[in-house]
């Protein structure tokens, strides 16, 4: 197939116009050309070297007006991302044009050049999503440098990350795996650490040993209450006995907690685990037992519970249980493995594990790594509406609002390790060993 080519006479007339900077004989020149025939990085070319010569003339951008409006009417159907597309590939080729045109031309962002290159196929194959931001970057600079005409710090040459984040959704959809890397990295760089919630303490309280045992907190708090009862009346009536028992089924686990700690005597305490590894949403194990019809449970133990905790049930900032692979059982995910240092939502960082937040499953355990509340309760939804769409057994994430309450109650430990407690009761048999010794 033969290439379609631009006279030298016509090329040479139309740089002539530009020069003189009369309009109507640039619109006329530029009329005349078939660009929707034209192959794309000859067109692209043609495009730069009419800019260059444009650029040391048009003091007002009236002759860029007058090139880029002709060329938008000369494109098929004039669409817009045709044009896009040509100052998009004119980027990799000449800097000081785009830049001219971004002086001159508002309506044109460097946001748009960046979609065109993931959306169009012709783009992809032409000039690689790196390649183009890298250019991209170059000519803010020097935009920037020319308007304010000083010298700008580098952070503020930089793209904003909602930006990134719009152009990450795009590669995602078009299966563009260079750009999505790409994206996540500039993402990642140029992200803030995020703020420490408000529900971080310093200090953790202290609960009885058996506080994960629920009925066993309740009757240890009830029989506390019926001892001060009868202290202050030689005999109890039945009718009292009764009111306090049913007063004990409506108050909650963390209030019967805080009886016994108060009140209680020569009971254990210990550091409260819903302060230091989070919350409890535990995988519970089925069985039925051959001599009782009814099904029996138990709490399976969580593959990064600490060693030092009797009751070793998911939680939030230790569970790793989700991440092992069922299907290969040799593969075994480590500890922490699910804290990535961002948020999976929103991209921004997270300085420690402790300051994060997960998503409780229905079935036990937990998934995700997220910097807010606000930012679960999106990626929630977001399945949601996806499971209800295709899926008859989808998430719910029933149990988030209860656990995110206990976690604003309670609050959690400020810490740099998780699994403290181990380290501290290794120490201690090494010193009682030598002590033995």
């Amino acid at each position: 197939m033969r290439k379609l080519s631009i006279k030298s006479t016509e090329s040479d007339a139309l740089i002539i116009a530009i020069q003189k900077g009369d309009n109507l004989e640039i619109k006329n020149h530029l009329g005349k050309l078939n660009l929707s025939k034209m192959e794309f990085i000859q067109r692209m070319m043609y495009l730069d070297r009419i800019l260059q010569a444009a650029k040391p003339v048009d003091k007002d951008y009236s002759i860029l007006s007058s090139i880029l409006y002709t060329w938008l009417d000369r494109l098929d159907n004039g669409e817009v991302d045709g044009l896009i597309g040509d100052l998009c590939g004119m980027i990799c080729i000449s800097i000081t044009s785009i830049v001219y045109v971004m002086n001159g031309c508002e309506d044109i962002s460097p946001e748009e050049i960046l979609m065109t290159n993931l959306e169009s196929v012709k783009m992809e194959k032409a000039f690689s999503f790196p390649l183009t931001v890298n250019r991209l970057e170059q000519a803010l600079e020097k935009y920037r440098e020319e308007i304010f005409e000083v010298e700008i710090e580098k952070e503020h040459l930089k793209l904003q990350k909602d930006v990134w984040l719009r152009l990450l959704d795009i590669a995602i959809s078009k299966g563009r795996k260079d750009a999505i890397n790409f994206i996540n990295h500039k993402i990642e760089a140029a992200a803030s650490f995020a703020e420490i919630p408000k529900y971080i303490t310093k200090k953790c309280n202290k609960i009885p040993e058996f506080n994960s045992d629920t009925e066993k907190i309740r009757r240890e708090a009830q029989k506390i209450v019926l001892n001060m009862v009868e202290h202050k009346n030689s005999v109890i009536e039945d009718e009292t006995i009764g009111k306090i028992g049913s007063l004990f089924k409506e108050i909650t686990h963390v209030e019967c907690a805080s009886i016994v700690n108060s009140m209680g005597k020569d009971i254990t305490l210990i550091d409260d685990p819903d302060m230091l590894e989070g919350p409890l949403n535990a995988i519970i194990n089925f069985s039925n037992d051959d001599d009782n019809e009814e099904r029996q449970f138990e709490i399976r133990e969580c593959l990064g519970a600490p060693t030092t905790r009797q009751l070793k049930g998911c939680r939030m900032l230790t569970c790793i249980c989700i991440l092992e692979d069922e299907d290969d059982s040799e593969w075994e995910a480590e500890r922490m493995q699910w804290f990535k240092g961002k948020c999976e939502e929103c991209k921004i960082k997270i300085a420690k594990a402790c300051y994060a937040m997960r998503l409780p499953l229905d079935k036990g355990g937990w998934i995700g790594c997220y910097c807010t509340s606000k930012c679960v309760i999106e990626a929630a939804n977001r399945d949601i509406k996806q499971g209800i769409k295709g899926e008859e057994d989808f998430e719910h994430y029933s149990r988030f609002n209860e656990i995110d309450a206990t976690i604003q109650f309670k609050k959690i430990v400020d810490q740099d390790d998780l699994y403290a407690s181990e380290k501290e009761e290794s120490n201690n048999n090494n010193n009682n060993k030598d002590n033995i010794e």
